[in-house]
């Protein structure tokens, strides 16, 4: 009989989970960072206020990255 591996961690207590829910801090994992390092070589402008503009969805609980750069 092959038996499934258990959990070595406590989902409740994950930090990715609790500070986007709780805090409403929006992690960069999923931004495109060579898109960007792309778009700044091609102009040679390499200063920007990097920030995430999260998609506004009354009692919506997530929401995509939306990361823009402002120059």
């Amino acid at each position: 009989m092959i038996t499934q591996p258990t959990p070595t961690y406590d989902f409740d207590n994950l930090l990715h989970g609790q500070v986007m829910t709780m805090l409403g801090v929006h992690l960069g994992e999923l931004f495109d960072f060579e898109a960007l390092a792309d778009a700044c070589a091609a102009d040679g402008r390499y200063e920007f206020l990097l920030t995430s503009a999260p998609v506004w969805i009354q009692g919506g609980v997530g929401s995509s990255p939306n990361a823009i750069a402002i120059r």
